[in-house]
């Protein structure tokens, strides 16, 4: 199975095997000891010709006609497979060169401890030299023991079919602390009007849609078993209120608001709607939680009811918080400990916002926790979303990515006001003596640590800059006087949370390609198209062009920089997660004649030839010849697994293309010419319009022309990348993000909606964080285009809570709340 590379392995009947334990130390050998092989990776080294060997060698399959169960009659060295049951290959060469196709669970290798002197006899077609005689030949190998610890080296686990020793009686539940009071599960079903009721005692008497299994789930029943899970010493999350709120939210949106717990459209069933495949493992995962309760073995036998009850329902949600969602790519952590939207993409395998049911359930645990009555929330629109299934990991799913990138930023406009030197210093004053630390952190997908490319100390240097110099007529307000400095330290609070959200989680400099199955869906073109260096989302960066009056100012040059399809260059920063794109790079079809594709899910990437990986800086031409041949596993120091295609995706014939962009006059893109205007910095300046305003204002263009100039030496023009590249002041990513906050943000005004007017009037009320409308309306405007998503027609507001909660945080760091 492993050498073939096979899913997995079907046993037709449990009871073919030794299901007591009767005839050896365990339950179930057989399947544990298949289950065992397929996790460790072994595979059978064969020959099926003598072009699988050396020059000096020949392929040679032994004489076993002798032995039991051989059809003399099949051609030799035709098959892998000469014989049926006879002893064939164990090939216990070492488990990490070995592996061809990675069977792994837990990211962890199982040690086997072996004889190193133990060798087999097999019936496979092996190489010998030339001068050997094949008659004469028996094969042998050696078992040798393989390693421990090392990184999972597959995205996606094994499917195949696994099995623990059956139950024993299950013990009666334990009394549970209230963590959760059955008022709050009726009341989250409530709120919406779509959705049958959850419990007898509800008067709603809608029967929703077709095909769904409803039932009352949230009675007492499944709030007592919801209360023995979250207070069970292997969770421990009762008295933890942001948990428990995320985690309802998430439960929420999947049942549609504790209504329904399984769905036609690919079988998924219990509280996350996983779909059948991922039963048996999520089961397996539960025993390994909650020991000695044999759930894998009840999972097997009663299917989806297992995930329809209360005793297992809500064991089921945190067997997958802690362990199954590992097969999504990317995934793998502990999501009781993660935000809400790595929850959503740790589920569901991409992202969508899922803030009404945050705000339903948040709104129903405050009214549980009020000591007076409480009625239920008012309803919310219907219908609700339609629960979504958990993908299966043969489906190619997604990780969360920036969102993208805002649209061309408007012409720049004076700020509103500017601010004077003493207020400046008072705000420089005040973020110097900021709690900063652990502020800007990025999730490693094995938990969060300080960004190594945003530091606190460069965002200061950098609200000086654009405080002092600032972009032209444009500067960063930092308030009217040093006795409301406070409004100027909120602006840039404001600014903070985006960013926290838009890179620095990643801690991204450069846009990364996140041009997934679900955006291909939605946009076409190839899955993770190199061509995402051009635009991605049907967006085309070389086409972001300024508008008549910026390039009348700019001259006879114009504003935006001029395409150079001879420009070559890649990206300093990728992401991180398993199995992660390469950096965006851009070519002349002279070197790079047609677009490839990643493939996340190629080559597993052997650790111990980290040292054959290429070095940021390697010569462009040697990457080119690379990237051309397909290859795999050197694009970056840390890569675990993935490579270069040109196959498969959406692929057509030798290439993979990217997205048209219809509103730009592109037809989806198969090269990577004059593809350089990625996004860049900690808001991501994208296109040729805003790096010639760079250019213009703070470049060398602005020197050229003896203006003031921040970065007199950097042409933003004939280097884009400058921006993340090492060696370039570390404020310069920061001004770049502040460039686009005095053209976009602070400057806007829609309506009766102005932004710096909601800024002083959410300072004025107190800055109760309680009151979310200035914040959300600054995030809509960076997002979404504007304040008030959305109405716009660009789509609802993205991570709005996540936002939100960065706002507070900064705010907590600057010491205003």
């Amino acid at each position: 199975v492993n050498t073939k590379g096979l899913g997995g392995v079907m046993f037709w009947a449990l009871d073919l095997d030794d299901f007591t334990g009767s005839y050896s130390d365990q339950r179930f050998p057989l399947i544990q000891t298949a289950n065992e092989l397929m996790e460790s990776g072994e595979t059978l080294t064969y020959c099926m010709g003598d072009s699988d060997c050396d020059d000096d060698e020949t392929c040679c399959c032994p004489d076993l006609d002798g032995m039991a169960g051989i059809n003399p009659a099949w051609p030799r060295c035709q098959t892998p497979f000469a014989a049926v049951g006879a002893a064939v290959s164990m090939a216990w060469s070492s488990f990490w060169a070995a592996m061809t196709t990675p069977q792994r669970v837990n990211g962890q290798a199982v040690e086997r401890i072996l004889d190193d002197d133990t060798t087999y006899t097999y019936g496979l077609c092996g190489c010998i030299p030339k001068d050997e005689s094949c008659s004469s030949t028996t094969f042998t190998t050696t078992k040798t023991t393989t390693t421990t610890g090392s990184p999972s080296p597959s995205p996606s686990p094994s499917p195949a079919t696994t099995t623990t020793a059956a139950p024993s009686p299950s013990p009666s539940p334990s009394p549970s602390s209230t963590c959760i009071d059955h008022s709050v599960l009726v009341c989250i079903n409530d709120a919406s009007s779509y959705w049958p009721k959850c419990d007898p005692s509800q008067s709603k008497t809608n029967s929703g849609p077709a095909g769904y299994e409803f039932g009352y789930y949230c009675t007492e029943e499944w709030a007592e078993a919801l209360n023995q899970m979250l207070s069970h010493e292997a969770i421990g999350y009762c008295d933890d209120e942001e948990v428990k709120l995320k985690m309802l939210a998430q439960v929420a949106y999947e049942t549609a608001y504790f209504s329904t717990v399984y769905q036609p459209a690919d079988g998924g069933a219990g509280l996350i709607h996983m779909i059948p495949g991922n039963w048996v493992r999520n089961a397996v995962d539960m025993d390994s939680i909650f020991t000695g309760q044999g759930y894998a073995a009840l999972a097997a036998v009663m299917g989806e009811k297992f995930f329809q009850t209360p005793e297992y329902g809500w064991r089921s949600v945190a067997a997958w918080f802690k362990k199954t969602n590992q097969v999504i790519p990317g995934c793998g952590i502990d999501l009781f400990e993660a935000s809400f939207d790595t929850m959503t993409r740790c589920i569901l395998s991409f992202v969508v916002s899922r803030q009404e049911a945050y705000d339903i359930v948040e709104s129903c645990m405050l009214s549980a926790a009020t000591p007076s009555p409480s009625p239920s929330p008012s309803p919310s629109p219907s219908p609700s979303p339609s629960p979504s299934p958990s993908p299966s990991p043969s489906v190619t799913t997604t990780t969360v990515a920036p969102s993208p990138s805002p649209s061309p930023s408007p012409s720049p406009s004076p700020t509103p006001t500017s601010s004077t030197s003493a207020v400046i210093a008072e705000a420089i004053s005040k973020l110097e003596a900021s709690n900063s630390a652990g502020v800007f952190q990025y999730d490693t997908g094995n938990g969060w640590e300080d960004s190594t490319v945003y530091t606190w100390a460069d965002m200061i240097e950098a609200v000086q800059l654009m405080a002092e110099t600032g972009v032209g007529s444009a500067k960063l307000w930092l308030g009217d006087s040093v006795a409301n400095v406070n409004y100027g330290l909120v602006n840039v609070a404001a600014f903070l949370a985006q960013c926290m959200q838009e890179t620095i989680q990643y801690n991204a400099c450069d846009e990364n390609n996140w041009s997934d199955a679900a955006v291909v869906q939605e946009a076409g073109g190839s899955t993770y198209s190199s061509t995402s260096a051009c635009g991605q989302l049907g967006q085309s960066y070389q086409d972001y062009t300024c508008s008549a009056e910026e390039e009348q100012l700019g001259g006879d040059d114009g504003m935006a920089c001029k395409v150079n399809t001879n420009m070559e260059m890649r990206a300093s920063t990728q992401a991180m997660w398993y199995g992660a794109p390469a950096k965006l790079f851009c070519a002349p079809k002279s070197k790079v004649p047609h677009a490839p594709r990643w493939d996340y899910s190629g080559p597993w990437c052997d650790p111990n030839l980290a040292g054959d990986r290429f070095a940021d800086d390697v010569a462009l031409d040697t990457y080119w010849d690379y990237v051309n041949d397909g290859g795999s596993c050197k694009d970056y120091p840390t890569i675990k697994a993935g490579g270069w295609t040109y196959s498969g995706g959406g692929c057509t014939g030798t290439t993979c293309p990217g997205a048209a962009a219809p509103a730009f006059g592109r037809d989806a893109r198969t090269d990577l010419e004059g593809c350089c205007w990625w996004g860049r910095g900690v808001i991501q300046t994208t296109g040729v319009c805003n790096y010639g305003k760079l250019n213009y204002y703070i470049g060398k263009r602005a020197a050229d022309r003896g203006a003031s100039a921040m970065f007199p030496t950097i042409d933003f023009c004939e280097n884009p990348g400058a921006i993340c590249e090492d060696g370039q002041p570390g404020s310069l990513k920061w001004v770049a993000g502040f460039f686009y906050w005095l053209n976009a943000v602070q400057s806007y005004e829609s309506g009766a909606w102005n932004y710096i007017d909601e800024l002083k009037a959410w300072v004025d009320a107190g800055m109760k964080t309680s009151d979310t409308s200035f914040i959300n309306g600054a995030s809509g405007i960076v997002n979404r285009g504007c304040h008030n998503p959305p109405a716009c027609g660009t789509g609802s507001l993205h991570a709005g809570s996540a936002r939100a909660a960065n706002f507070v945080t900064v705010l907590t760091a600057m010491k205003l709340i």
